[in-house]
């Protein structure tokens, strides 16, 4: 009898353990939980909003939202690709110009900062301007805290995209 209770404690053990294991390696490098925190990407996203990160899906395109692990800041931000690499980026006249003209994701809102996007940025292969969609809340690439992204520290496109 007590070699039943201890074989089943032993095997339920066993189970959790592997249970854990499996959660570790699929958080590491598949898909993650985050919790949006701030204004700064409203109305689409809001404050205490659960997503999910796809760690598979690292090639963003313009107008994608990504989870970028950001090692000036101490945590994980979210944030919209407005520029990706080989693209002109230029905050002039309260306007984003993305190659010269105004994408249409921004031909409504208004820059009251342009930051370090004052001058004429030219990305290389491996650099990507963020956003916040929230402009006048957001710290994004227009401020050196942020600054211009690298691919290496976007962890992956949010699972559930809302423009």
């Amino acid at each position: 009898m007590i070699q039943m209770k201890v074989n089943g404690l032993i095997k339920k053990l066993i189970i959790a353990a592997a249970a854990v294991v499996a959660a570790f390696i699929v958080s590491s490098f598949f898909f993650q939980f985050t919790l949006i925190k701030g204004e700064s990407m409203s109305p689409a996203y809001k404050d205490m909003e659960l997503n999910i990160i796809n760690k598979l899906d690292k090639n963003p395109e313009h107008g994608d939202v990504v989870a970028i692990d950001h090692k000036g800041l101490s945590e994980v931000i979210i944030k919209r690709i407005a520029a990706c690499p080989g693209d002109t980026v230029l905050i002039k006249d309260k306007k984003l110009f993305v190659n010269g003209s105004v994408p249409d994701l921004y031909k409504d809102t208004l820059f009251d900062y342009g930051g370090i996007a004052e001058k004429e940025i030219v990305l290389s292969p491996e650099e990507y301007f963020v956003i916040g969609d929230n402009v006048s809340q957001s710290r994004d690439s227009r401020y050196e805290e942020v600054g211009i992204i690298n691919s290496s520290s976007i962890m992956g496109k949010l699972l559930f995209q809302k423009h």
